[in-house]
């Protein structure tokens, strides 16, 4: 059993980070499924991929799973955030093996990677069988970040 006790009130009257409106934001190209070919992916896996379930959530959060060809089984998460949400997931994922050269800056650790082009924060995470390709996460987020470079500019 917990006992919770309030002391006192917060005097806080507003969040720590304030929402920066781009929920509302209608989706980017940046934020689509497009930020990774089919061919790209299965190039780096080693084995034939498809495309799964694409998803956007308000032009904050948009991305791509990628599953493999024959059994439907995930392989690739491929996840694209902009505003609070990708500072946050740039905060957990910039810590590992830095990538020079990728991007404004670029870390993979184990099963993921991670990148950042402008406000824009990608997260690639291997999955199930493809967790024996680590060594090709640099080569994804290259080309990543090339297609990123090309929306921003």
């Amino acid at each position: 059993m917990v006992d919770i006790t309030v002391v006192g009130h917060g005097q806080a009257r507003e969040l720590v980070e304030p929402p920066t409106g781009d929920i509302a934001a209608p989706a980017r190209p940046a934020l689509s499924a497009d930020l990774l070919t089919v061919d790209e992916v299965a190039r780096a896996l080693g084995r034939p991929v498809r495309a799964g379930d694409s998803m956007a959530l308000g032009g904050v959060l948009g991305g791509a799973q990628f599953l493999s060809a024959d059994r439907g089984k995930p392989l690739l998460l491929v996840q694209a955030l902009t505003g609070t949400p990708a500072r946050w997931a740039w905060r957990a994922n910039s810590r590992g093996q830095a990538l020079p050269g990728i991007g404004d800056g670029a870390y993979a650790s184990g099963d993921r990677a991670a990148l950042r082009v402008g406000e824009t924060t990608v997260v690639f995470t291997l999955m199930g069988e493809a967790r024996d390709r680590q060594a090709y996460l640099p080569w994804l987020a290259a080309q990543c970040a090339a297609r990123l470079a090309a929306h921003h500019s």
